[in-house]
């Protein structure tokens, strides 16, 4: 039962990313919520559905790589460049 849960609410996330820009997104993010309150009373597993929600959110808005390249200006001046895990465009 658990697992269906898990299924299906990563199933509603993937169907919220791709209706992200239309008005009438929210819909999904009620119907996960809704999923995510029913799916406590069976198991703890979906509570980690919320970091994906929150992944694709800050993908979708673009603050992910905005956050982290948006310091390469105040690197070049210190010096210091962190090895960063993923290609810098």
């Amino acid at each position: 039962m658990s697992s269906l849960f898990t299924a299906l609410v990563f199933w509603c996330i993937l169907k919220w990313e791709d209706d992200f820009n239309s008005p009438r997104s929210s819909k999904w993010l009620v119907l996960i919520s809704f999923l995510i309150g029913l799916s406590i009373g069976v198991h703890m597993l979906n509570l980690l559905a919320i970091p994906a929600i929150t992944i694709i959110y800050c993908y979708k808005k673009d603050w992910l790589w905005s956050g982290l390249l948006g310091k390469k200006k105040k690197q070049q001046e210190t010096g210091f460049y962190p090895k960063l895990p993923f290609k810098a465009h």
